[in-house]
């Protein structure tokens, strides 16, 4: 996921170097984590901001600490966006998406964020939305 996040701030920044397009982590729970959930959850969390990803959302409760440390890492108002599921992410995404947004989908695959990007991916394409 790290990789990942380091990817999605890469592809927000403009030729120059400058903040370019807005960018959204997605981040659902990382299943395979057993007792270094919470810790690296709450990594996950820190690095989103430092990175200066705009939009973070986290998906249900096993994902939480990434958003709780999110807020503490000083991402606050609407930043940082915390969901309880699928259902949740896909109704705020359709809302807040817009033009030019790169949103990355990240979790285990029993999170079942990878569904959610490829609905949302048809619908930016139906609705011309990002």
């Amino acid at each position: 996921m790290r990789a990942a996040l380091v990817t999605l701030a890469e592809l927000g920044l403009g030729a120059d170097g400058a903040p370019g397009r807005r960018t959204w982590a997605v981040l659902g729970e990382m299943l395979e984590l057993g007792d270094e959930s919470i810790h690296q959850h709450d990594l996950l969390g820190r690095m989103a901001v430092r990175m200066n990803i705009k939009k973070l959302v986290v998906v249900g409760r096993g994902a939480k600490p990434a958003y709780n440390s999110a807020v503490l890492e000083g991402s606050w108002g609407d930043e940082a966006y915390y969901v309880e599921d699928v259902e949740e992410a896909r109704a705020l995404l359709e809302e807040q998406l817009q033009p030019g947004d790169i949103a990355l989908f990240k979790s285990s695959n029993g999170a079942g964020l990878r569904f959610l990007g490829d609905e949302i991916a048809a619908f930016a394409k139906e609705g011309d939305k990002a």
